[in-house]
């Protein structure tokens, strides 16, 4: 996130703490706000009409949570909620627009975030169909740990990663097994580290 755009929500947002496990976004309630995220981990996930719940990213700090529904004038499509405690920028939504429309380097950054948001989106949609399970997982974890760090097992559960590749929790545990039977990984309970982010990176590229 650019420090402009940080510097101009700063002026209008107000600093909010979520605590871990809170409820930042409901799915379906009108976008009033958007977060700019300061410190923390977030959790984006959608709930089908079924009630099964899919996680489609984790997003931390300098990312925008929002954004999308305030500018498309759209109910929320997701829900959000704190992975850590999470402190950020709430900005009310008529401020925001503004601030878009008034500050033309900042709606272009804004503009540029959601192309690569759409773009990233499209990728992990075309890997669904086309990479194998392992493939997949390795792509998630080198993600994650290039983001978070080396233990991304306090993150997400072996079932939320199933769902982040759409895979089941099943082929998430043989895919591990594999993976730390071949040295990239180490497991224990809530615990995935990451023990060679090279080896990782090959199989992610399919080496």
């Amino acid at each position: 996130m650019s420090t402009q755009l940080h510097a101009a929500l700063s002026r209008i947002g107000t600093r909010t703490a979520f605590p871990r496990g809170g409820m930042i976004v409901r799915q379906h309630e009108v976008a009033v706000s958007v977060l700019y995220v300061e410190r923390g981990i977030c959790r984006v996930a959608h709930l089908s009409a079924n009630g099964r719940e899919s996680l489609l990213a984790l997003r931390g700090a300098g990312e925008l949570i929002g954004d999308f529904g305030v500018l498309a004038g759209r109910p929320r499509t997701a829900m959000v909620t704190a992975v850590t405690e999470v402190v950020g920028l709430v900005v009310p939504a008529a401020r925001f627009e503004r601030l878009a429309e008034d500050e033309p380097e900042v709606g272009r950054e804004l503009m540029r975030r959601l192309v690569l948001r759409v773009e990233e989106a499209n990728t992990k949609r075309v890997d669904l169909g086309t990479l194998p399970t392992r493939q997949r997982l390795a792509r998630l974890l080198l993600e994650l740990v290039t983001t978070y760090g080396d233990d991304v097992g306090s993150l997400l559960t072996q079932e939320e990663l199933g769902h982040a590749i759409g895979a089941t929790r099943e082929s998430v545990v043989r895919a591990l097994r594999g993976m730390r039977e071949d040295g990239l990984v180490s497991t224990a309970r809530r615990t995935i580290v990451v023990l060679r982010r090279d080896l990782l990176a090959a199989e992610s590229a399919g080496s």
